[in-house]
C-alpha cells in the first residue's frame, strides 16, 4: 500500500465527510431553527425522554419536516458513497483505499472539523460506507436488521443499527478478506463511541426500569416514521390515536 495515497484518501474522505448537509440544507429549510437543540425520544416516563445531542439529518427533520431530512440523509450517504467509489475503481483496486475513505468520511460526520467536531451519530454515512463496499449487504442486511427489530424483537435500537452489526459476518463470510471484517467493525466501534452519552443515560433508564416507548421513538425520525405507518399498514403496529 502506498502511504502517500492511502493519507490522501483519509484526508479526502473526512474533509468530505465532515460537510454537515443538515447545516448546509437547514440555512433554506428552517433559517431560524437551532440544530443544535436536542431531539427527544419519548420513554415509558413522559418526564424523561432520552436527549439526542447531534446535529443530523434526524435533527434537521424534526426541525424543517420529513423532506429536508430526507434531503440531508440522501447528501450524507453520497459525501461517503461518491469518494469511496472513485478510491475504489481508479486507485489500486487490490488495495483498501476505498475503506480508509469510507472510515474516514464517517469520523468526519461524527467529529466535523468545520462545526467545532459536532456532527451527527453516523447511521447515514455509515450505511453510504457499506452501499459503495457492497451494495448488495447494504440493502440485504438493512432488510434483515429491519424486520428483526421491527417484528420480531419489537426494540427501536435493533430497527435502526441492527443492519451494522450484520455488516461485520456478511462482509466476512462474501469476502472472507480480514480488511473487510475490520472495516465492519471499525464502524461499528465508532458508531459506538459517538453514543456513548445516549448510552450511558438507557442503561441507567433500564436500572430504573424506564424503557424507550418503541411506537413513538419510531416517529422522531423520518425513517422511523415510514417504518412505522408500514407497520401500521400491515397490522403489526398500533396506530396512535390523534390528538
Amino acid at each position: 500500500m502506498d502511504p502517500v495515497i492511502a493519507l490522501f484518501a483519509i484526508v479526502i474522505g473526512y474533509l468530505l465527510g465532515s460537510i454537515s448537509f443538515a447545516r448546509v440544507v437547514g440555512r433554506f429549510a428552517a433559517p431560524g431553527a437551532d440544530l443544535t437543540d436536542d431531539t427527544l425520544i419519548p420513554s415509558t416516563d413522559t418526564e424523561r425522554p432520552l436527549r439526542l445531542h447531534a446535529v443530523s439529518a434526524t435533527t434537521l427533520s424534526n426541525r424543517a419536516g420529513p423532506r429536508a431530512g430526507v434531503i440531508a440523509g440522501i447528501l450524507d450517504v453520497l459525501k461517503v458513497v461518491v469518494p469511496t467509489l472513485a478510491f475504489r475503481f481508479l486507485a489500486d483496486p487490490g488495495q483498501p483505499y476505498f475503506l480508509l475513505c469510507a472510515t474516514a468520511g464517517m469520523v468526519g460526520h461524527v467529529w466535523p472539523i468545520y462545526y467545532r467536531f459536532m456532527g451527527g451519530r453516523g447511521l447515514s454515512t455509515a450505511f453510504g460506507g457499506f452501499l459503495a463496499v457492497d451494495p448488495i449487504g447494504a440493502f440485504v442486511t438493512w432488510l434483515v436488521g429491519t424486520f428483526l427489530g421491527l417484528l420480531v424483537i419489537r426494540d427501536g435500537m435493533v430497527t435502526f443499527i441492527g443492519w451494522m452489526w450484520l455488516m461485520i459476518p456478511w462482509l466476512w463470510f462474501r469476502t472472507h478478506d480480514w480488511r473487510f471484517a475490520v472495516f465492519a467493525l471499525v464502524i461499528n466501534v465508532l458508531f459506538v463511541i459517538a453514543m456513548i452519552p445516549e448510552i450511558k443515560v438507557h442503561v441507567q433508564y433500564r436500572k430504573e426500569g424506564i424503557a424507550l416507548s418503541f411506537e413513538e421513538g419510531l416517529q422522531t425520525t423520518h425513517m422511523g416514521r415510514g417504518l412505522y405507518k408500514i407497520g401500521v399498514r400491515l397490522g403489526m403496529l398500533k396506530e396512535k390515536p390523534s390528538g
